[in-house]
């Protein structure tokens, strides 16, 4: 891997090579941007960087981007809230006291800052004041409104965009047809994430069908209606891995968002990318009375701030297509 190989966000990618030839490099560093755009790839590669700065092996870079490397120590949320619990930070604390193994700097990568434990995020700030020389830590973040504004005062930022779609689409035409690189791209929003994501969930065609039902109100009545949030719900279901549920959450909310950016475009006449092949459905609605596309945000968020929360899955949707005016 190399700078070249990383998709997209060429002026962070500048802005990161010049850090490396440059004196001012801070210890702490804070990347953020939205999900699935490539900032854990920019990090794993300015961490290699960091870490050998007179060079290194392919060997080496394999270990690293492998997370097999003794200097190089990743975190990520843990547990039913997926927080970071103080005792990792604590750990982390702990080996930047520490003497490299192999490398001439240690890196550590916390993914997900602002799901950090307040009392987590307070363990940190001391050593993020007082940082030894030989220790960066990179922070990740796609919500850095929710990062201690402390913590955040003390980092150098970077900034991430979106993908081009043309950029989501030259990588997902190695992994995938290209006709369905084109249209993955297209529902992507920037994300090569996002487009894996929807791509690759096994129930997506049914999930995706139930969806249709319920939001083009093809189901009249209220018990049908209420039977297909509950075979929705059923398909994202928590069991045992909370990793992958989060994905399905974030995944199902964005569905629903399609859904309304979709009818929006049919409304100004443009192309409908996400539920095309639902087009009969979309052309049923009456796009006269659509609620505003902020507030169907507004009332997503807000969903996925209650699932957060640890609320039911069928109670959160009840609620959310209740005011969307949909039962």
């Amino acid at each position: 891997m190399g700078w070249d190989d990383i998709i997209g966000n060429d002026a962070a990618k500048n802005y990161l090579q010049h850090l490396m030839i440059s004196t001012k490099i801070s210890n702490t560093l804070f990347f953020h941007g939205p999900d699935g755009i490539g900032k854990s790839l920019f990090a794993l590669e300015f961490a290699s960087h960091l870490m050998y700065p007179q060079g290194y092996s392919k060997a080496l870079e394999g270990r690293i981007f492998q997370n097999n490397h003794p200097d190089l120590h990743i975190y990520f949320p843990e547990g039913k809230t997926l927080m970071h619990p103080i005792a990792s930070i604590r750990e982390l604390i702990a080996q930047v006291f520490l003497a490299p193994f192999e490398a001439s700097n240690k890196v550590f990568i916390i993914h997900d800052a602002e799901r950090m434990l307040s009392s987590s995020a307070n363990a940190l700030l001391k050593t993020l004041e007082e940082p030894t020389l030989d220790s960066y830590i990179i922070l990740l973040s796609s919500n850095p409104n929710d990062v201690l504004p402390t913590i955040l005062s003390r980092c150098q930022k970077i900034s991430f965009a979106p993908l081009s779609e043309d950029e989501v689409y030259r990588y997902l035409s190695t992994k995938m047809s290209q006709e369905k690189a084109r249209h993955f791209a297209g529902i992507s929003h920037g994300s090569i994430g996002k487009a894996l994501a929807f791509y690759n969930h096994p129930e997506q065609d049914k999930a995706k069908k139930l969806l249709v039902k319920i939001l083009s109100k093809s189901t009249t009545h209220y018990i049908d209606f209420i039977q297909a949030i509950k075979d929705l719900s059923a398909i994202y279901k928590k069991e045992n891995n909370e990793t992958q549920w989060h994905k399905d959450k974030d995944m199902l909310l964005m569905q629903i968002l399609l859904w309304y950016r979709d009818l929006y475009s049919l409304k100004e006449k443009q192309q409908v990318f996400y539920f095309s092949e639902e087009i009969d459905f979309l052309k049923k609605i009456n796009l006269n009375f659509l609620p505003s596309f902020s507030l169907v945000q507004q009332h997503i968020e807000e969903i996925r701030q209650a699932l957060d929360r640890n609320m039911h899955l069928y109670s959160c949707l009840e609620h959310l297509f209740l005011e969307l005016d949909l039962i």
